[in-house]
């Protein structure tokens, strides 16, 4: 069998093993009216949401379906919007906007040791500068280095900035063409890092960044979107998850060389925002808020 051939195997294996969705299971305890966002740290998998405009809680499991009882993130009452996680030098890092009154506000950080232990509160200055964003920022590691995804409030473009010790960020790279009222997401896949967004005319799009710096794009995966996107890797796949732009249906769409994508899968779940997700127990997890109702669930495909 061809390479070729053999790749076209592995696509419909992967569309035939993550077109069918299991029992949504509600996380209980947990309300949101935003986009929850799930993160894997040491073996446990963790969901973080905007607990109705409180603060940043999370719960955990072992399992993806028992949940522990829901724990504040201290420091971060001023949430505006969603949280966003990711693992970075053993830790877990969060980034979200502050509640500013307004469209626009800045962007903050917190982490957790595997002690369990929150540091405080620290603003994300690209370059020594606070921004004003839109939307809400994505976060993700790649190459030994922390990277944080946005979308300026002014101009709008989608920008981002890198650090080496998950503190103190280098100059915003703006990237090419990439011009959006929501915010991005981010992944490391096949040595890239890769930032999605909802273009202005709801198209999904992305752009590649290199390990020395280096931008490629954009690029089109298909589909479209009303909310932000989300993107994880599960088995040899990056994913791109999403809310379709016309109705409340979560979608799918993976590659597994970068650059080729997968037909739209429909997820069979729904929801009235967009949706988070990771890999999880050798399933593809998804979590997402409730069309008419706050109820935070989570599914595996």
């Amino acid at each position: 069998m061809n390479p070729r051939s053999i790749g076209l195997w592995l696509l419909l294996i992967l569309f035939l093993t993550t077109s069918a969705l299991a029992t949504q299971t509600q996380v209980p305890g947990a309300s949101t009216t935003e986009m929850p966002d799930l993160v894997v740290y040491n073996g446990v998998l963790y969901i973080f949401y905007n607990n109705l405009g409180s603060g940043v809680y999370y719960q955990t499991s072992s399992n993806g379906t028992t949940w522990s009882g829901a724990s504040a993130v201290p420091s971060t009452q001023t949430v505006y919007k969603s949280p966003a996680a990711a693992v970075f030098n053993n830790k877990i890092y969060l980034c979200y906007r502050h509640n500013a009154g307004g469209a626009g506000s800045g962007i903050f950080m917190v982490n957790m040791d595997s002690g369990g232990n929150w540091s405080g509160e620290t603003e994300f200055k690209p370059g020594g500068f606070g921004i004003i964003a839109r939307g809400d920022p994505a976060i993700a590691a790649f190459s030994s280095k922390l990277y944080l995804a946005y979308t300026l409030d002014s101009p709008i473009e989608v920008r981002f900035a890198s650090s080496t010790d998950g503190s103190t960020f280098g100059a915003a790279v703006t990237l090419p063409s990439a011009i959006s009222n929501s915010g991005p997401a981010a992944y490391a896949f096949s040595s890239l890092l890769y930032i999605f967004w909802r273009n202005t005319g709801d198209a999904n799009k992305y752009a590649t960044v290199q390990a020395a710096g280096g931008v490629s794009g954009p690029f089109s995966p298909g589909g479209s979107t009303s909310y932000e996107p989300h993107a994880t890797v599960h088995g040899s796949a990056l994913y791109l998850i999403y809310r379709g732009a016309s109705s409340n249906n979560l979608y799918t769409r993976f590659t597994i060389n970068g650059s080729s994508w997968s037909s739209e899968s429909d997820t069979g779940a729904d929801s009235s925002k967009g949706p988070g997700g990771t890999s999880f127990g050798g399933s593809l997890w998804l979590t997402y808020k409730g069309v008419s109702s706050n109820t935070v669930y989570v599914n595996n495909l």
